[in-house]
């Protein structure tokens, strides 16, 4: 590739507070030392200021709102820009654009449950997966969060698997293991806590957590008290509600907890639990690994994929048997070190360089198909 590169990035996601996993994937690959030293120039384009990674360059492109902006203001403001290409690092784009779009799909969830979607959600999942069918055959690259995803995106919107390039979410280096115990705002005044790390949409599982919890006995409670960390914006009144009916105490609600926190909480709990009965990739579990925390996780795909054998596993749509195994790990701490010891290993498997080397190989690639394959 003989010239540099402008680069136009969408960087809607990146929001000035409680940030989403698509906006933590994107904030990776924007300070991944690939981006730091590439000779390209990359544009974070948004609608509103945001929080970015030193050096990088900002637009805020006020205009339209929600998919107008993808599809009048966007493509205007790339002319503008001349930009050589743009990567949305989600399922939004543009369908007509001046130049090569290539976007990431994490998940296609809403297609996948049906409780996120009810009657008018059913009407909304058909014009989604019409809208994304016609967008990913406009796409000159498309990327995505794990080899489940890249199946699904397969069979649900007809693809050629040859089309899809995986590009695995990435742990930051500052997630490591944290010796010197904090207490965080609304959080316990001690370690050795149960973890939750997420959201709390139905599909997470939450209320079967909670349930599993209150079967323990009293005394394992006091001694693991259950910390929820999360955006309680979305269905954690709900939540609340059952720890209120079941008078069930040890229960922390931190809320939205910060990126320096994060590592912190997790290096100072017993065990982190995922419950989640489906994601696109799974990055809180493998962040209490990267800070040396043993994970117990549903057996719900992708996280034994990326997770693989240093996750103890339960059954996420059993209550008894998340029960069974939160008892089995809370009384071998044995067994937790040997988790533990194996998470870091497994953790150290995905570096955010290598993530955004692909990225940024899948980009010059569709500018110049002979700089690499087209994914």
């Amino acid at each position: 590739m003989n010239k540099p590169l402008t680069i136009a990035v969408d960087g809607r996601e990146l929001q000035t507070k409680g940030a989403t996993g698509i906006g933590r994937y994107l904030q990776n690959f924007l300070q991944s030392q690939v981006c730091h030293s590439t000779r390209h120039r990359l544009v974070v384009l948004t609608n509103m200021p945001v929080q970015l990674p030193e050096g990088s360059e900002i637009r805020v492109v006020p205009g339209l709102p929600g998919r107008l902006w993808d599809q009048i203001t966007l493509p205007r403001e790339l002319r503008r820009l001349k930009a050589d290409v743009l990567f949305s690092p989600y399922d939004k784009a543009p369908f007509v654009a001046p130049c090569p779009v290539v976007a990431t799909f994490h998940d296609l969830l809403f297609l996948q449950i049906p409780h996120l979607r009810g009657m008018l959600g059913a009407f909304y999942g058909m014009a989604y997966q019409l809208e994304r069918r016609c967008l990913v055959r406009t796409l000159h690259g498309i990327l995505t969060v794990s080899e489940h995803t890249r199946r699904d995106l397969v069979r649900r919107m007809r693809l050629h698997p040859s089309r899809i390039r995986i590009t695995y979410n990435g742990i930051p280096s500052t997630f490591s293991r944290s010796e010197k115990f904090r207490k965080i705002p609304n959080g316990p005044p001690g370690g050795g806590y149960l973890l939750y790390v997420g959201n709390f949409k139905p599909h997470k599982n939450v209320a079967r957590l909670l349930q599993a919890f209150g079967a323990l006995d009293l005394s394992t409670r006091e001694r693991h008290p259950l910390v929820l960390a999360g955006d309680q914006t979305i269905y954690g009144g709900e939540l609340k509600q059952i720890t209120a009916r079941e008078s069930l105490p040890h229960v922390y609600w931190t809320g939205q907890v910060s990126e320096e926190d994060l590592p912190l909480l997790y290096s100072h709990a017993s065990l982190f639990v995922f419950p989640s009965l489906a994601e696109g990739f799974g990055l809180p579990p493998l962040e209490a690994m990267a800070c040396g925390c043993p994970v117990l996780a549903a057996r719900s795909a992708p996280l034994p994929e990326v997770l693989g054998n240093a996750a103890h596993y339960f059954d996420g749509r059993s209550t008894e048997s998340l029960t069974t195994e939160l008892r089995r790990l809370l009384e071998c701490t044995k067994l937790r070190a040997q988790l533990a010891e194996a998470g870091v290993q497994r953790a150290s498997r995905y570096p955010i360089d290598e993530t955004a080397s692909r990225i940024m190989a899948s980009l010059e690639a569709v500018v110049c198909p002979t700089s690499g394959s087209r994914p």
